[in-house]
């Protein structure tokens, strides 16, 4: 879409819109004017106040104030109203005939601790005095505050010296009674002890189940390597009892191991000799005596170690349970004397914290004295008050800001209503989001004022609305005489206000005139106007009628309005009305009046109100649908329109009312109103059939159309 495509769409809309911003300005310049002429002439005078932040006390210390917080403060402190009050107050005291309070604004220059101070008022007696007691106030009301504050303080560090002395006096008696409970130099001796011995008794434990894990060990040994493991194994315990290495090498060559090499060595030499001599020899015999006799010693010997070896294991299981049992003493003291000295440690630790605590509050009572000690500098008056300077209103910055502000919030307001306004102002736009593929039609605005009357049976009638009469017409595509061809045609839109109605009767007379014989069908049978429009009696029987089978419909039909043209009515509401047009019966009358006429129109309710319409679509050969620039919202006739075709693929025209650029907001004046009043209970001969009366057979408004009348 290029740009005069989109100044095209938005020219109508732009059009109907930009008054706002003319308004807007003239409404702001109004004001501007209005409050300019109120105003009066007033005189203004400036002082200034030097603030430092910091306050020296007597000890030397010096308080410093968070300096973002506090410049806020003195800002906020320097306009509130007890420091105007107390300004007021001070001046009339001593200028009893100045009254009044002056408008007071203040603010920091920058990068200074200088304070700004503005008095303006229509009082130029007022404005200087009232500046300088309102510093003078000031200074008063800080010096006031911190004596205050000061007292306050005292009062609270007082208290809580009070309370410390009472915790003070609590913890030293805990401690004077505990140290009367215990010896705390023996319990230090006791832990001292108590770790010597755990350390040692550690120790011995730790040897002692290593001598088990030895013997463990050998006894897994059989026979005897086992013997020679026991008689190692002793060694070895002895050597870590003694602690002597050569105990350990003497021991290994005595003993079972020197009887057992005593033997191997006989047995070597037995054998060295029984090769030379026989076994009767007497040095056989005398070697196979001492191998006897050594067996036997050995067999003492290995029965001593075993003995020996059953004794050792037993002291060692004896003595690991009495290390053991002396460990948990030892441990129990320990504990015990821990115990005793961690709370006398806390005790203490208490009453320290305590006294020191009270010794700063102590210091920090003497040191507070904040009003003696402070420095004569901190507030200071740099500038008293001048003499007043006389303020006029500025017209012109004035007019000027008027203006600006008048442009920008008229130019708010109108892209806010562009963006909001959702109705169709151009074929365009209807095409885009409500035609889609179907055939469109346009019927344009012509001005009664400009043309007559636009009656379709005036020879005043506008050539453009005949010729766009003829286009739908002819997308009928009938022929004058073929009475084998007849279709059964819906008129109908999304909401009531876009000339349905209107547009039926009009095109019932062009065609009429083309010589098809027409049946018009007013099938709104809630709103129903066309009765009114052709002057028929509120109690004219109509379609309610035939649907309650009250009458046939021959008998409803109004017949001479034009040749080749017949009007049945809605005739008199009835409660079950709407219900009656979903009935068979229903259907069967508009089969009937196919039969008999080449042009069925029905100008039927709108879609969206209610279903009176959806419930005439299985009747219909061709709908036509009704938009109106200007009036139809785009997504009420978006959804109208997917209510149709859902139900009637084919046949459905899109009309375009008051297709044109030479306006917007005019076309048909059109009598036709739903909302919450819709529905049974009201009667058509009074207020709605009054305000449909006078609604003319016109395409667009016209005060001076003709009525159609029956023909007598």
């Amino acid at each position: 879409m290029n740009l005069s495509t989109v100044t095209g769409l938005l020219k109508p809309k732009v059009r109907r819109y930009l008054p706002v911003v003319p308004v807007c300005l003239a409404a702001s310049l109004a004001w501007s004017v209005y409050d300019t002429s109120r105003r009066t002439v007033s005189y203004t005078t400036d002082s200034r106040i030097v603030i430092s932040a910091r306050v020296n006390v007597a000890g030397g210390n010096m308080l410093m104030e968070d300096a973002t917080g506090y410049m806020g403060t003195q800002l906020t402190v320097l306009q509130s109203e007890e420091v105007k009050n107390r300004a007021s107050a001070r001046l009339r005291a001593e200028r009893p005939e100045l009254a009044g309070m002056p408008d007071i604004s203040a603010n920091f220059l920058p990068r200074t601790t200088i304070i700004s101070i503005s008095a303006t008022s229509q009082n130029q007696q007022l404005v200087q005095p009232y500046l300088n007691a309102l510093m003078e106030e000031y200074i008063a009301f800080r010096r006031d505050r911190r004596v205050e504050t000061s007292r306050v303080v005292m009062k609270d560090v007082s208290a809580e010296i009070a309370r410390l002395e009472k915790v003070i006096s609590g913890q030293e008696l805990d401690l004077l009674q505990f140290k009367q409970r215990n010896n705390i130099g023996f319990w230090e001796l006791q832990s001292q002890e108590a770790a010597r011995n755990l350390s040692t008794l550690k120790t011995r434990e730790a040897s002692l189940r290593m001598q088990l894990r030895l013997i463990e060990q050998t006894s897994k040994l059989a026979g005897e390597t086992a013997r020679e493991g026991q008689l190692a194994t002793m060694a070895k315990l002895a050597a870590v009892d003694t602690g002597d290495a050569r105990a350990t090498g003497a021991s290994s060559n005595s003993g079972f191991s020197a009887a057992r090499e005593r033997l191997n060595q006989l047995r070597v030499e037995r054998d060295v000799l029984a090769k030379t001599y026989g076994a009767l020899h007497p040095r056989m015999k005398k070697i196979g005596e001492e191998i006897t006799k050594q067996e036997s010693l050995l067999s003492i010997l290995a029965s001593e170690s075993e003995n020996l070896f059953a004794e050792r294991v037993t002291l060692l299981k004896g003595e690991l349970a009495t290390v053991q049992v002396s460990i948990e003493e030892w441990e129990k003291k320990a504990i015990e004397a821990s115990q005793a000295e961690a709370e006398f440690t806390r005790l203490k630790d208490s009453l320290s914290r305590s006294q020191d605590l009270y010794k700063r509050l102590v210091d920090s009572l003497q040191n507070l004295d904040i009003q003696k000690g402070m420095d004569a500098d901190v507030l200071q008056i740099l500038q008293h008050a001048g003499k007043p300077r006389e303020i006029r209103p500025n017209v012109r910055s004035e007019t000027t800001r008027a203006a600006f502000i008048g442009l920008l919030l008229g130019g708010g307001v109108f892209a806010l209503l562009l963006r909001l306004d959702r109705r169709a102002y151009s074929v365009e736009e209807v095409s885009a989001a409500v035609a889609g593929d179907l055939p469109i039609l346009e019927l344009p605005k012509v001005s009664s004022r400009a043309s007559g009357t636009l009656n379709a049976l005036s020879p005043d009638f506008s050539l453009q609305m005949l010729e766009a009469m003829r286009q739908m017409r002819s997308a009928l595509g009938l022929d004058k005489g073929d009475e084998k061809a007849s279709q059964v045609v819906m008129l109908s839109s999304a909401v009531s206000g876009e000339g349905k109605s209107t547009i039926a009767a009009n095109l019932a007379v062009i065609c009429a005139q083309a010589g098809i014989r027409t049946l018009l069908i007013d099938a709104d049978i809630r709103k129903g106007t066309l009765q009114a429009t052709f002057q028929l009696p509120p109690d004219q029987p109509g379609l309610i009628d035939v649907m309650r089978r009250t009458a046939a419909w021959r008998d409803c039909l109004i017949s001479g309005l034009l040749p080749n043209l017949d009007l049945l009515p809605s005739g008199r509401v009835a409660p079950e009305a709407a219900d009656l047009l979903s009935t068979a019966f229903a259907a069967s009358i508009f089969q009937e009046a196919r039969k008999n006429y080449q042009l069925v129109l029905i100008d039927a309710a709108p879609v969206l109100p209610v279903s009176d319409a959806s419930h005439l679509l299985p009747v219909t050969d061709k709908v036509f649908f009704i938009t109106r620039i200007g009036r139809t919202h785009l997504t009420s006739a978006q959804k109208a329109i997917k209510r149709i075709t859902k139900r009637h693929q084919t046949g459905v025209i899109v009309v375009v009312n008051c297709a044109s650029n030479t306006g917007v907001g005019e076309g048909y004046e059109y009598g036709y109103g739903y909302g919450y009043g819709y529905g049974y209970g009201r009667d058509r001969g009074q207020g709605s059939s009054a305000k449909a009366a006078a609604t003319t057979l016109n395409s667009v408004t016209g005060d001076g159309g003709e009525k159609i009348r029956p023909q007598t």
